[in-house]
């Protein structure tokens, strides 16, 4: 194991390849925690063949927003109980598009060769095959929920996997994993579900208000297209004609702002293998931009063949 810091986040890399990253605790509070729907319940194995007992059950989350969460403070129960069997301590970022898994057991000899991100209070959960549920809540408002029974999938051996994360939790939206890992099990432990059909827009989340003179944080997620390049650009207005690019319109004024923001450092890049990026810009240090109003917007295209794929929707951008 590696832990790297820059004394305000340290990355922790494991030898099997995972690889979490932490805000440190005195600026932890500078980063929100999930609201409802920002996390969801992806997938869960709570019918172990490969290990004895247990020690093979896991259950994971992804995060679906255009923002970090911090994962501290996290409840998680069973039943659809108040009560918790897990509060989540550490300060863990967990980026847009990433999934993060809770083992009952972090040894890989013991667990059926599954990657542990985080691990459970020894004892805490036990996942039953017939009928249980997960909960998860922060500031005891519900994030996400799945209660699961007669006729759900799942036998032994076989994880079951969320097919649309945005869609309900009823029995028809969960289906058998069908891809080993480990020791034998079927399932997708810290992946995205093989039976994944989550349609994701296209969301430019700036990080605050621009302050004139200081450097400015944008997300980009579209996470249904890692590894896409994306290209975004400003325009005080949506009104049209709209601006054009490669047979791509984009919901943004054709302004000369345009061609002039397309070609900030960092507006024209790589989604990751999630289908997230982040930039930072500097506002320039002009008192005459206070009270500036505009409209960011970014499309996405094809690797390698640069075809265009859409563009999110315009998103009001104001400097205070």
């Amino acid at each position: 194991m590696a832990v790297e810091s820059d004394g305000s986040y340290y990355q922790i890399a494991t030898a099997a390849g995972g690889s979490v990253l932490c805000v440190c605790d005195e600026l932890a509070a500078q980063h929100a925690g999930p609201s409802p729907g920002d996390l969801r319940l992806s997938e869960y194995h709570s019918r172990p063949h490969a290990v004895p007992g247990n020690a093979g059950e896991w259950f994971e989350i992804m995060n679906v927003s255009a923002y970090q969460q911090n994962l501290a403070g996290m409840r998680v129960s069973q039943n659809n109980d108040t009560s918790d069997l897990m509060v989540f301590a550490t300060p863990i970022l967990l980026k847009p598009g990433a999934v993060f898994t809770f083992n009952n057991d972090g040894d890989r000899q013991r667990n059926g060769g599954c990657r542990a991100d985080a691990c459970e209070p020894s004892g805490a959960i036990t996942l039953s095959g017939g009928a249980d549920s997960l909960r998860l809540r922060y500031n005891n408002s519900i994030i996400d929920e799945v209660a699961w029974g007669a006729g759900w999938p799942g036998v032994e051996g076989v994880a079951v996997q969320r097919k649309d994360l945005f869609a309900a939790n009823i029995v028809s939206n969960w289906t058998n994993a069908t891809v080993p890992y480990g020791a034998g099990d079927l399932g997708t432990p810290g992946k995205r579900n093989t039976a994944n059909i989550t349609f994701f827009q296209r969301v430019m989340a700036p990080v605050g208000s621009p302050q004139v003179g200081q450097p400015w944080a944008v997300n980009f997620a579209s996470l249904g297209q890692p590894d896409y390049i994306f290209a975004a650009a400003l325009s005080p207005s949506i009104a049209g004609p709209y601006f054009n690019l490669l047979g791509q319109n984009y919901p943004l004024n054709d302004d000369p702002l345009v061609y002039e923001s397309i070609l900030y450092p960092g507006f024209i890049n790589f989604f990751d293998g999630d289908g997230f990026a982040t930039t930072t810009l500097l506002v320039p240090n002009d008192p005459a931009l206070h009270g500036f109003n505009c409209y960011g917007a970014f499309a996405t295209f094809a690797w390698p063949s640069i075809a265009p794929s859409g563009a999110s929707g315009p998103v009001a951008i104001g400097v205070p």
